[in-house]
Parts: structure tokens; sequence; C-alpha cells
């Protein structure tokens, strides 16, 4: 396992050898610390717990601040299990900082999606959420309408409006995606 936690910081280009303008996405990663290691013998598996971004003690419950001062590390906003290999090891206290990756290596990384929460007619068209509404009736409601109301006006006797059109939620999904090459900064 070669993994670090951190947060998207925007977007940028890069002009490769060749003179290809790529678009990469700048990441603030690091230091995490370990701040538990999980064996099979006392948890059923293996995995490290990381920590991330230092945070007062006011935003985070007993709970949380009572485990990381166990653990001998500052208080951390973020924790997050990795499964690890067998041949792994890791201490608690550790810090793990972005070098732990080559510039060039191919690397996996997840996160997840802005949330949009519930949405109507109007915003659900101009975020594109209605074609994954209902995607098992997308042969029903694909065509002009797909991203219409139906009948709308109130001077109609009787509006019918239906259920795949009225309301959506548009929920927050977890990306995952490979990305390559690493390049690193100070």
């Amino acid at each position: 396992m070669k993994g670090i936690l951190g947060k998207k910081v925007g977007m940028t280009q890069v002009i490769k050898d060749d003179g290809e303008v790529v678009a990469v996405t700048v990441l603030s990663v690091g230091p995490c610390y370990v701040t538990q290691v999980r064996t099979p013998e006392k948890d059923g598996y293996r995995a490290v717990q990381l920590g991330y971004e230092p945070d007062k003690a006011k935003h985070l419950s007993k709970g949380e601040r009572g485990h990381l001062e166990h653990s001998g590390v500052p208080l951390l906003r973020h924790l997050r299990e990795l499964r690890i290999r067998e041949d792994e090891q890791y201490e608690v206290g550790q810090v793990i900082k972005a070098d732990v990756f080559a510039p060039g290596e191919r690397v996996d990384v997840i996160g997840t999606s802005k949330g949009r929460g519930s949405t109507r007619t109007v915003s659900r068209i101009v975020s594109g959420a209605s074609v994954r509404s209902a995607p098992a009736r997308l042969p029903v409601i694909s065509g002009r309408m797909r991203t219409c109301p139906g009948i709308w006006a109130p001077s109609v006797s009787r509006p019918r409006i239906s259920k795949w059109c009225w309301w959506t939620l548009s929920v927050t999904s977890w990306l995952s995606t490979v990305v390559s090459p690493v390049r690193t900064a100070a």
C-alpha cells in the first residue's frame, strides 16, 4: 500500500516535452500521521489508519481527541483506513509524506464528487442530472421531453407530471480514476 490523504486544490495545465498541453489536477497532500495499526490477530484484518490536516480540539469529538492523544499525534481532522499487505510495517506516530510516490509513477485516485442536494427541474436541466435520474426509463423518456417536467401550466385542468421528471436527488458519488504521471513540487 502506498497511500496518502489530500485535498484537491484546483486545475492547471502542463506542457509536455513534445509540446502537448495536458490538463492536470493539483493536490495538496500530506503529511499524514499513522494513528492506528490494525492486525489480523486483534482486529481480523490488516490495515493502517491515517490522519490528515491538523484541526482545533473544539472541532473534534471527545472520542476522537482521546484516540489521537493516546496515539501521540497532533489533533487531525480526517481519519481514514487503508488496507496493507503482510510485508508492510508501520508504527503509530510515523509520518508519511508525498515522497512515497516516485515521479512518473501511476497512482489510483479515489474521491467524492460535490453533492448538489435535492434538485427540481430547472436546476436539473442546468446540471445535466436528468439523464441520470431514471436510467432504466431512458428509452421511454428520451427525446426532446427528457428534461422537461411535463404539463406544468396552472391553467390546465388536470396537470400531470411524470414521477420520473418531477424530483431528483443529485447524490454525492464516489469517483475512482488512474492518474499518470506523478509530479511533486516543493
